[in-house]
């Protein structure tokens, strides 16, 4: 599949934001619009090869300096020279004069699309168009109206009688695709709206609605305003894991990284005096098959989550490092974060090496005592830990809370998500563990 991103246009309702920078270039948190959308598009398997971005030339925004820092986001650019007098329509055109025949989605640049809704696009074997139903008529924007079955009959910017406005995104069949091109050649278009060219291809293909409420079209500041709300919430991440697998010295990176407070169980073990104070101790503490450590685990798991609820409340965002192997330690931490309404992400940090393991629990009861990331020195408290570990999946989820699970082993650098959910806190953090360098 090859995807056309149409980011052209000469961002005139941004105001002065506008005149300084392509809407592409407009930032959603700590990363660009295009940032987002190419590393959307790679986690539904499309390559970044197969991507033509296209931009303008004139108008105030499209200096030499935006053009250097697209280039330095995405390489396979195409310059439309006349975007001042053409419509996206005309850009679209210049792309498909470079790509061979295929399935093709075209997304425009100012809309930002969770990824399972790109997803599920792409997997539809019909042409699709993508379009949000909105409770009261907006004057702006192309309109959308269906027959019963869900095919595109009329699309245009003064239809009255339909719910669905278009998104901006659509995806063609490779064997529709000539279809497409060749209405492209007709030079009538280039000063239209690329409405009016999807409306005669309404009545040349079967073009189907795709409706998902969830894209946000950034037209202008107040959208900008939205969108970083809608996808930037404050965040949660639980590190899960047994004892040797590198979760601390993950957790660690990523704080380092994304700038985020880290609580980690042995600390505040300590800070409540519950931490056992020789090797011998230790090992005897950590062997859950012990059951010697309940009531400093309630205290240890409760103070966790107090330091949760209470960085959120200062609107940040929290790393928490422990084991979690049982569901009331979880609950703990969903029952008292459930009224903030953060994301939360379980880190679930595996390691299938267990003579790696031995070694770093080794190292561990040569150091016991320099750190206090080496108080858990025991064998047994890995394998304990592994008999008696309940599964995330089975945990009661309080209504409305997001939660994803992404497992991750530092050894093999091999990631797994685990959810359905889309949002830029997690791009970030997948980001991270495509980068992670820690054993």
């Amino acid at each position: 599949m090859k995807t056309v991103i149409l980011a052209g246009g000469l961002g005139t309702r941004m105001g002065m934001t506008g005149k300084e920078i392509p809407k592409c270039l407009l930032k959603i948190g700590n990363k660009t619009l295009l940032e987002l959308h190419i590393d959307m598009l790679k986690r539904c398997g499309i390559n970044p090869y197969d991507v033509v971005v296209v931009i303008g030339k004139v108008g105030e925004c499209w200096t030499k300096e935006n053009y250097d820092k697209i280039k330095s986001i995405h390489k396979h650019l195409i310059i439309n020279p006349i975007n001042h007098r053409t419509h996206n329509t005309y850009s679209l055109k210049l792309a498909l004069d470079y790509i061979d025949q295929d399935d093709i989605l075209i997304i425009d640049g100012d809309a930002f699309v969770p990824k399972e809704v790109i997803n599920k696009m792409i997997t539809d074997t019909r042409n699709v168009l993508l379009s949000k139903i909105r409770d009261t008529f907006i004057f702006e924007g192309n309109k959308i109206i269906v027959d019963e079955d869900g095919r595109v009959i009329n699309l245009g910017r003064d239809l009255l009688d339909t719910k669905y406005m278009y998104c901006g995104v659509k995806k063609i069949r490779k064997e529709d695709f000539p279809v497409l091109k060749n209405s492209l050649q007709n030079s009538l278009y280039y000063t239209s709206d690329l409405g009016i060219l999807l409306f005669n291809l309404c009545k040349k293909l079967y073009i189907y609605n795709q409706v998902d409420n969830r894209p946000i079209n950034i037209n202008n500041l107040e959208d900008l305003k939205e969108a970083n709300k809608f996808f930037l919430k404050n965040f949660v991440i639980l590190m899960n894991g047994y004892t040797g697998v590198g979760k601390s010295t993950l957790a660690l990176k990523i704080s380092e990284k994304l700038n985020i407070p880290l609580f980690h169980s042995a600390v505040i073990r300590k800070e409540l005096d519950l931490n056992p104070k020789t090797k011998e101790d230790a090992n005897i503490f950590f062997d859950f098959s012990q059951k010697l450590r309940d009531a400093a685990d309630r205290a240890v798991y409760k103070k966790l989550a107090d330091n949760a609820v209470q960085m959120l409340n200062e609107g940040q965002n929290v790393i928490l490092d422990a084991g979690y192997f049982f569901s009331w330690q979880r609950d703990e931490l969903y029952n008292r974060i459930y009224d903030v309404h953060p994301e939360l992400f379980i880190l679930r940090v595996v390691c299938n090496d267990e003579e790696e393991i031995k070694r770093r629990l080794e190292e561990r009861w040569k150091n016991f005592g320099k750190s206090l990331l080496d108080e858990t020195p025991s064998w047994n408290s890995y394998v304990s830990a592994k008999l008696i570990s309940e599964p995330l999946e089975k945990d009661n989820i309080p209504p409305g809370l997001i939660r994803h699970i992404i497992e991750h082993n530092p050894l093999t650098k091999k990631t797994q998500f685990l959810g359905d959910e889309n949002s830029l806190n997690l791009i970030q953090l997948l980001n991270v563990l495509e980068n992670d360098d820690t054993r």
